[in-house]
């Protein structure tokens, strides 16, 4: 088995793992639901509109006011759904799976030192904790 194919196979361990299990059920549940969808477009359109405010020579000040304020509301809407909140924790919680794979990879290639964990007093596995 070449490199690929183990990049493959922990892409298909990945999309299988609960936490992205989690987060594809949390998206389906926010795209099914419509307020929270139409929520979602306000807040990335306020955001855009901000963001070409501020590009312009002239800033318009009040404007920016008014949309940095339309922006929390939203922001706050969204904070207070159980539907977005879920899918942020989702979000979270598979982004902390892939760290760990990362970090994983990166001990085996040498890029990172492994972590100080507790000793389990079996040497099976170890690291090198040189109890």
């Amino acid at each position: 088995m070449n490199t690929i194919d183990k990049a493959r196979e922990l892409g298909v361990a990945l999309a299988n793992s609960p936490e992205f299990m989690r987060l594809s059920e949390a998206r389906e549940r926010v795209d099914a639901n419509a307020a929270v969808t139409d929520l979602i477009q306000e807040f990335r359109n306020k955001e855009s509109e901000i963001v070409s405010m501020m590009e312009e020579d002239d800033v318009d000040r009040e404007g920016v006011v008014i949309l940095t304020s339309d922006i929390e509301r939203i922001k706050e809407q969204l904070l207070t759904n159980q539907l977005f909140t879920e899918l942020v924790e989702a979000q979270q919680a598979f982004s902390n799976l892939l760290s760990a794979v990362n970090r994983e990879i990166n001990v085996c290639i040498g890029i990172e030192e492994p972590e100080e964990t507790a000793c389990s007093g079996s040497c099976d596995g170890c690291r090198g904790c040189a109890h």
